[in-house]
């Protein structure tokens, strides 16, 4: 078979013979089941034409792909530094807010036990002591907090991080899902179905908050 003419003729042919065939006896059962074979020879007669036109489609694409990987590779790496440096700045912002409010509560609670020591101390010389005497305890103020404030493009999933510290404590199962030989896959499906509060051995979940960026409607 030389060209596709001859293809699309004897393909043609068969298909029609294949419309007039009848199966109503033990004799036309037999020339169909033959027929069956004469089909198959065809198809195969297409599938040796086709060959070296999918083999060569197929390398043109495995070019393309490779030429667009040169060009991709580079701006996911870019894409994934940018989100790492996100994250850690956000995270570097909560642990400072985080220290913040907790020296200003330190600050507080130190403020009213001054206070309340004064005013011991007062009743204890026999002085009658009304809350007007006492020092008035202001906001307390220790440092400004860094504002938290989100871009509009910008959101967070949360999501989690598996560490295997000790591989010999994991369970074959777990809550019926079979994860060892260690499956970090099957590790992060149970840590977000948790919520990362999966207790297993030898396996820890640490909670990580990734960047979203929203694409523009433009």
């Amino acid at each position: 078979m030389n060209n596709e003419n001859e293809i699309v003729q004897e393909s043609a042919l068969i298909v029609t013979k294949a419309d007039g065939i009848l199966v109503d006896s033990p004799e036309s059962c037999e020339m169909a089941v033959d027929f069956i074979k004469s089909i198959k020879s065809v198809s195969k007669k297409v599938a040796e034409f086709f060959a070296p036109m999918k083999t060569s489609a197929h390398k043109a694409w495995q070019a393309v792909v490779s030429r667009e990987k040169e060009f991709v590779l580079p701006l996911e790496t870019a894409e994934k530094n940018i989100r790492s440096k996100i994250s850690n700045y956000n995270a570097g912002v909560e642990a400072h807010n985080r220290e913040i409010e907790r020296k200003r509560i330190e600050e507080e609670q130190r403020l009213l036990q001054e206070r309340l020591d004064i005013q011991n101390a007062l009743k204890n010389e026999g002085f009658q002591v009304e809350e007007s005497d006492l020092p008035v305890i202001s906001p307390v103020v220790v440092e400004q907090k860094i504002s938290t404030r989100i871009p509009g493009s910008l959101s967070y999933r949360t999501d989690y991080n598996v560490m295997v510290y000790d591989e010999d404590k994991v369970p074959i199962m777990f809550e019926g899902v079979e994860i060892r030989p260690v499956d970090i896959k099957k590790l992060m499906e149970i840590a977000r179905k948790s919520n990362g509060n999966a207790n297993i051995p030898g396996v820890a979940f640490e909670i990580v908050k990734k960047p979203v960026v929203r694409r523009g409607l433009s």
